[in-house]
C-alpha cells in the first residue's frame, strides 16, 4: 500500500525525542553525552553548558561515560591547547579520552584543570556514612 507522498522517517529521529520526554529541561545534555556524532561538541559552546555535561556524566558515575564527556568538552574548547594546561602530549590526551582509554588519576586532575574545573567529594544522600 503507497502512502500518498509521505516519506518514512528513519527510526534515529525517535532518540531526541524519546531523551527530552524522559530527562526534561537538560535533555539535549543527556543526549549529547550518549552521541558519538563529532557535532555533539558544537552544543558545548558556553562554559555553562560544558560544566552541566561534565556534571551530568559524573552524577551518573559510569566511568566510560565520564571519560567520553571530558574528551567531548576538551575537543570543544581545543585538544592541542588542552593537552597543553594539562601538561600532556596531545596525542596521549587524545589516547586517555578515547572509547579505550581509562585517564591516570594525574591526567584526570591536569585535564579538569585545564577545562577550568575542580573536583570535589560530597557524601551520597542523607544516609551516606559519616567518618
Amino acid at each position: 500500500m503507497e502512502m500518498s507522498g509521505r516519506k518514512r522517517l528513519p527510526i534515529w529521529w525517535l532518540i531526541p525525542l524519546a531523551v527530552l520526554l524522559f530527562a526534561g529541561a537538560n535533555a539535549h545534555l543527556i543526549y549529547v553525552a550518549f552521541s558519538s556524532q563529532p557535532e555533539c561538541v558544537d552544543h558545548l559552546k558556553t562554559p555553562e553548558d560544558r560544566l552541566a555535561y561534565i556534571e551530568a556524566a559524573f552524577e551518573d558515575g559510569d566511568p566510560a561515560l565520564i571519560t567520553h564527556a571530558l574528551g567531548d568538552v576538551a575537543r570543544s574548547i581545543g585538544m592541542t591547547a588542552v593537552a597543553k594546561e594539562a601538561g600532556v602530549t596531545r596525542e596521549a590526551l587524545y589516547k586517555a579520552l578515547s572509547e579505550k582509554g581509562d585517564p591516570r588519576l594525574s591526567t584526570l586532575l591536569g585535564v579538569t584543570r585545564a577545562l577550568g574545573l575542580q573536583l570535589s567529594a560530597k557524601p551520597i544522600g542523607s544516609d551516606a556514612p559519616r567518618a
